[in-house]
C-alpha cells in the first residue's frame, strides 16, 4: 500500500531505509536547545487559523489526527493549556454545523462539549477500517480540511496519505512538525506539484514548524 500511495502523491519515495528513521518518531540531526522549543507556538495558531479561516465557508468536514494533547510527561516542552493546541483553533474557527472529527490514540471525548458537531475516534490513524467505519457512521465521504499531527515517522506520513483519497479539490492539509521531524520534513518537499502546493510555515521561529498543503 505504500509504494501505491507514494507513487499517487510524492514526486519519489521519501523512505531512507534507515529503521531508526523510517520507524520511530526519531528527529532530524540537528543542533539546538530542546528545552527551549514551543510545543504550538503563536506562529503556529496564527498561520493555521487564517489558513482555515480562507477556507472555513467552504469546509463541511474537518479531520484531525492528533488530539489536544494537553501535557505529556515526556516532553519537557509539553503543552500545559488547551489554548494552546491545534484542536482549540479548529473548534474555534469552525461554523457550528461544520462536523468535526478527531482521531487519537487516546480518549478525547472531553473535548466534544467545546464545539457543536464535534466528536472523536479512540484510534491509531493506520486502523482503516476502524475509521472507515466511523466515517460511515457520521456519514463523511469527503475530508475538506485535515490536520496532521500524528506519530512523526517517515513509515507513518506515507501510511497517512490515506486520507488524502477523501480530499476534494481545493481541500487543505496542514501537517505540524515540518521543521524538524523525518516524516513531516520530508513529505512537505516531495508533494507532487501538478496537484498539490505545498509551503512550509514558521520555519525562522524556535518552534516545530508548519506546513500546509493546497489541493489544486
Amino acid at each position: 500500500m505504500r509504494n501505491t500511495l507514494i507513487h499517487r502523491y510524492l514526486t519519489e519515495d521519501i523512505r531512507t531505509f534507515q529503521p531508526l528513521w523510517d520507524d520511530q518518531d526519531t528527529p532530524l540531526q540537528v543542533t539546538f536547545d530542546w528545552g527551549s522549543m514551543i510545543e504550538f507556538s503563536d506562529c503556529n495558531k496564527y498561520t493555521l487559523a487564517r489558513t482555515f479561516n480562507e477556507v472555513k465557508h467552504n469546509t463541511k468536514v474537518i479531520v484531525e489526527i492528533g488530539v489536544a494533547r494537553i501535557s505529556d510527561p515526556k516532553f519537557k516542552t509539553a503543552i500545559t493549556s488547551y489554548e494552546q493546541t491545534s484542536t482549540s483553533v479548529l473548534l474555534q474557527s469552525k461554523l457550528p454545523e461544520t462536523l468535526y472529527l478527531g482521531i487519537d490514540m487516546e480518549d478525547r471525548s472531553f473535548i466534544h462539549s467545546y464545539a457543536p458537531n464535534t466528536h472523536t475516534l479512540k484510534a491509531k490513524s493506520e486502523d482503516y477500517e476502524v475509521v472507515l467505519n466511523k466515517f460511515k457512521e457520521l456519514n463523511i465521504t469527503k475530508i475538506d480540511f485535515l490536520f496532521i499531527d500524528g506519530w512523526h515517522s517517515i513509515n507513518q506520513v506515507i501510511d497517512e496519505l490515506w486520507y488524502l483519497d477523501f480530499m476534494k479539490p481545493g481541500g487543505v492539509i496542514c501537517y505540524h512538525d515540518t521543521n524538524h521531524h523525518p516524516g513531516p520534513t520530508k513529505i512537505m518537499d516531495k508533494f507532487r506539484p501538478e496537484y498539490f502546493e505545498a509551503v512550509k510555515h514558521c520555519q525562522s521561529e524556535n518552534g516545530w514548524g508548519l506546513g500546509v498543503v493546497k489541493i489544486k
